[in-house]
């Protein structure tokens, strides 16, 4: 591959900042220099072993039964002790919410890539689109695609995902914007819930 067709598929130069396309890299027949790793910070993966981490099952807390969130707390302490993670079921987000957000995050990445840098991560920020975090970095540069966005209710009247959709990607956006808002509410309401059991199982009360 040539200097000129490696430069054009590997970045784009705005305002100075280069912006990785993932999407047409993956295509490339020779690997460019910016995305080599060094050999001992590969990870073969025969060797990993699978993440073993705690399942918790939240419907007795979310219902109130004392038995059930009684036992949910020994589960959240002993997951924290021993293991540093643990997963949720019936958490009670709906599960039409998830798959949405789902759907509009394939739909994203998928798009041209003059579309999604209508809202690229400009230097200094946290919220935006960026390409192998090529903003930041110039090698090690890893495979993927990011997509940041601010979510807060101080103003429960704003609807401050949507308005940022709008505003960084365009009035065509309304409705990727309107899907995260709702996750991101959902999501508030389970954090609440998981600081409230974290809470108690460091022997608070509520």
């Amino acid at each position: 591959m040539d200097s000129t067709t490696s430069m054009s598929i590997t970045s784009l130069l705005q305002n100075g900042v280069p912006v990785v396309e993932s999407t047409l890299l993956q295509k490339q027949p020779n690997l460019p220099n910016e995305f080599l790793w060094p050999h001992k910070d590969l990870v073969s993966f025969h060797t990993q072993e699978e993440l073993q981490e705690p399942l918790i099952d939240l419907k007795g807390f979310m219902e109130g039964d004392e038995v059930a969130t009684a036992r949910a707390v020994e589960f959240v302490k002993d997951a924290c002790l021993n293991h540093g993670v643990f997963q949720v079921i019936n958490h009670g987000v709906d599960q039409d919410i998830i798959n949405a957000a789902h759907q509009e995050t394939d739909a994203f990445f998928k798009l041209p890539s003059e579309k999604k840098l209508r809202g690229k991560r400009k230097p200094g920020e946290a919220y935006g689109h960026s390409g192998a975090h090529a903003e930041r970095f110039s090698s090690r540069l890893p495979w993927k695609e990011t997509l940041s966005f601010e979510y807060h209710n101080n103003d429960d009247s704003k609807l401050v995902v949507v308005d940022y959709f709008k505003s960084a990607f365009g009035e065509d956006f309304e409705h990727s914007g309107s899907v995260y808002q709702r996750y991101c509410e959902a999501m508030k309401t389970l954090s609440l819930a998981l600081f409230e059991l974290l809470g108690m199982s460091l022997g608070g009360t509520v």
